[in-house]
């Protein structure tokens, strides 16, 4: 099973239809998505799912990768292929069936909010480019005022926190 990834595509759309192709035991599986997983130190987009024959709304809470394949190159690092994108759901999905199409979208704030903080660490705390799959802004004004703080949190770990001026850090 593949997701499509449509956030590569466009990171600013914020809905698709999409068809059900697979259950596991955190939630569902779709052929294509707009919804970003969590990872590359980004949370995972939220949202709801509405199920198209009878508009009933889902809510999904988080979004994460399950691997497929591996590739092993000799001049590059591992490469994960054919991924598939879970939707993490509280609710029962049982009844749902394989092949049933929903519509997803994501929640546009917490997006805006993810990518936001996303950017700010990556252009703030790195000086070089590096290649990256979360979303980003186009711009650094689009950030406003940065302030990063460092905590140690333990023997050899620290942790960045990074807060924006006019945005709320969860």
């Amino acid at each position: 099973m593949q997701t499509e990834k449509i956030y590569y595509k466009n990171q600013f759309q914020s809905s698709c239809k999409a068809k059900l192709i697979g259950k596991t035991k955190e939630g569902l599986i779709f052929d294509k998505t707009v919804a970003y997983p969590e990872g590359g130190a980004q949370i995972g987009d939220k949202g709801k799912l509405i199920r198209t024959k009878n508009n009933e709304m889902i809510s999904f809470v988080d979004t994460r990768k399950i691997k497929g394949k591996t590739i092993y190159l000799d001049d590059f690092s591992i490469i994960n292929v054919e991924d598939s994108i879970v939707h993490i759901l509280e609710a029962e999905y049982e009844d749902y069936e394989i092949g049933e199409e929903f519509i997803i979208k994501v929640n546009i704030s917490e997006r805006a909010n993810a990518t936001l903080n996303h950017s700010a660490m990556y252009w703030k705390c790195l000086d070089y480019s590096v290649p990256c799959g979360g979303t980003h802004c186009n711009t650094t004004n689009q950030l406003g005022m940065i302030s990063v703080k460092r905590k140690n949190i333990g023997k050899s770990a620290d942790r960045l926190i990074i807060k924006l001026k006019n945005i709320e850090n969860p």
